[in-house]
């Protein structure tokens, strides 16, 4: 693009990201991410250590600066009074929230993908941007990573440790880790279901939506 600023495309798969933390009592701090994004995309940043991040995701040098357009995506319960203020907060700190209403199957469960959702906004806005931050380990995204690779866009992605898909970590520019963030966990007990009380589940068809966040 002929300008003087990088334009950085974030886009934030909330649940993918939320499953694996929450069984360990930590919960993502989405001020500190946004706040992370703009130190490292930020070439007169001096404060910042980044020696926590892997050799291969130096910080770049960007002349004239950079604009961050970061998205969120999430399912929801309608009568999730918890999942609204969340929304709500995240729509306050600068993020686009795009969200979709969980569905409740035959059998009771509840199911939500945003994968086509996620897929459909990046595929579409790409253009628009210099680089695309892809925050999943979301093995299911990694065409829309070597699509984009292909066509000469820059792809950064950022997964949670132990749950990010190879696949995915290597189709990118470079990869790291979201533990990799400084003060990127809140510690925390997630709430639990009356009817399923074991969080290691199925972050597509689960009795746990409801309580998600």
């Amino acid at each position: 693009m002929n300008n003087t600023f990088w334009k950085v495309g974030v886009f934030v798969d909330v649940q993918n990201i939320y499953m694996p933390y929450a069984q360990q009592g930590k919960r993502v701090n989405y001020e500190a991410l946004r706040n992370f994004l703009h130190q490292f995309y930020c070439a007169d940043c001096k404060e910042m250590n980044l020696q926590h991040i892997t050799a291969n995701a130096s910080q770049d040098q960007i002349p004239g600066g950079t604009v961050l357009y970061p998205h969120a995506f999430i399912p929801y319960s309608r009568d999730n009074e918890g999942q609204k203020k969340f929304i709500l907060a995240l729509a306050q700190m600068g993020y686009r929230v795009i969200t979709k209403p969980v569905r409740v199957m035959p059998d009771g469960s509840k199911k939500v993908n945003l994968d086509i959702e996620i897929t459909l906004h990046i595929i579409s806005q790409s253009h628009h941007y210099d680089e695309v931050v892809l925050i999943s380990g979301d093995g299911e995204l990694t065409p829309v990573v070597n699509h984009l690779v292909m066509n000469g866009k820059k792809i950064t992605v950022i997964g949670p440790e132990g749950a990010s898909a190879p696949e995915l970590m290597k189709a990118g520019h470079r990869f790291f880790y979201l533990s990799d963030i400084p003060h990127i966990f809140d510690q925390w007990v997630p709430p639990r279901s009356e009817d399923n009380s074991n969080l290691d589940i199925d972050p597509e068809t689960t009795n746990e939506v409801e309580d998600f966040f």
